[in-house]
C-alpha cells in the first residue's frame, strides 16, 4: 500500500486486517509506505492507519509501516495517527505524525504483537508512545500546511534524522536519501536553494543584499530559510561579508 494521497475520511484511510469466519487470515505480509493522509476526523476512537481490526486472528500478519506522513488538523479527541490491535510483527519507522488535538498519537485495542518502533516524527499531539525508542519531535516546518503541502523546508528536525528503511524513493519519486540520512515522512527534502535570494522571489538583487546587511547588524530578523539563503559564504553565519557577496 504505497504512494497514495488520502483525505476527507471519517473511518481509517488505511485499514489492514480481517479473516474469514473460520478465523483464517486473509493477509500475511503487508508494507505501507509513502502515503500522505490528511483531514481524517474519526467518529469513534481510531487511527488513520489501523492494523488488525479482527483481533487475535491476525497473528500471522507481518507489517511494515514506513515513510508515511499523517496530518490530522481536527480538534476532536477521537482521532489518532496510528492504531495497531493485532499482528505477528510490526516495524514502524520514519513516519511523520502531526496532530492539532493534544491527544495520543498511538492507540491499541488489543495485543499489538512484537513491535519495533523508532525514528518516527511527532508534532502537536501528546503522549509519544514509550515504545518508540528514538522519537523525533518538533515542528516539521511544512512548506504550506494550510494548503496541504507537506514537503519539508530548511530547518526541519525531520531532515536527515531517519532510519535506513530501504524505501528507495519518496512520494514524488525522488531518490532517498538526499542528504546524510533518510528524512522522516513521505517526502525527502530536496535542496533547491538559490543562495543569495533572501527575499525568495527567484532573483538575486540589491534588495537581497540589503536584507542580509540589515540582519547582520541586528536591524531585522530572518526566517531559518532566509538565513540559509543569505549565508552565501557557507560559514553558518550571516555577516556583512555575505551582504557584499550578494551585492
Amino acid at each position: 500500500i504505497h504512494d497514495n494521497l488520502l483525505y476527507n475520511f471519517i473511518r481509517p484511510p488505511i485499514l489492514v486486517g480481517g479473516h474469514d469466519w473460520g478465523d483464517v487470515p486473509w493477509l500475511y505480509d503487508v508494507t505501507i509506505f509513502n502515503n500522505v493522509i490528511y483531514n481524517f476526523a474519526a467518529i469513534v476512537t481510531e487511527g488513520a492507519i489501523r492494523i488488525g481490526n479482527a483481533g487475535g486472528a491476525e497473528t500471522n500478519l507481518d507489517v511494515k509501516i514506513q515513510q508515511n506522513t499523517v496530518v490530522l488538523d481536527t480538534t476532536d479527541t477521537l482521532t489518532r495517527s496510528l492504531q495497531i490491535d493485532a499482528c505477528k510483527t510490526a516495524i514502524v519507522q520514519n513516519n511523520l505524525f502531526v496532530q492539532s488535538a493534544a491527544t495520543p498519537y498511538y492507540f491499541s485495542e488489543g495485543d499489538p504483537c512484537t513491535l519495533t518502533m523508532n525514528r518516527n516524527g511527532y508534532f502537536g499531539g501528546s503522549s509519544v508512545s514509550s515504545q518508540d525508542t528514538l522519537p523525533i519531535t518538533g515542528d516539521p516546518k511544512f512548506k504550506d500546511r494550510a494548503g496541504h503541502d507537506f514537503h519539508l523546508t530548511v530547518g526541519s528536525p525531520m531532515i536527515d534524522t531517519g532510519a535506513v528503511t530501504g524505501v528507495a524513493q519518496d512520494h514524488d519519486g525522488n531518490i532517498r536519501p538526499q542528504g546524510s540520512a533518510y528524512d522522516i515522512g513521505a517526502y525527502e527534502f530536496v535542496n533547491s536553494i538559490l543562495y543569495g535570494d533572501v527575499s525568495g522571489n527567484g532573483e538575486i538583487t540589491s534588495y537581497d543584499a540589503s536584507l542580509a546587511a540589515q540582519y547582520a547588524v541586528g536591524l531585522i530578523d530572518l526566517t531559518d530559510e532566509q538565513r540559509t539563503k543569505a549565508d552565501v559564504s557557507g560559514n553558518s553565519q550571516v555577516s556583512s561579508f555575505d551582504a557584499s557577496l550578494i551585492a
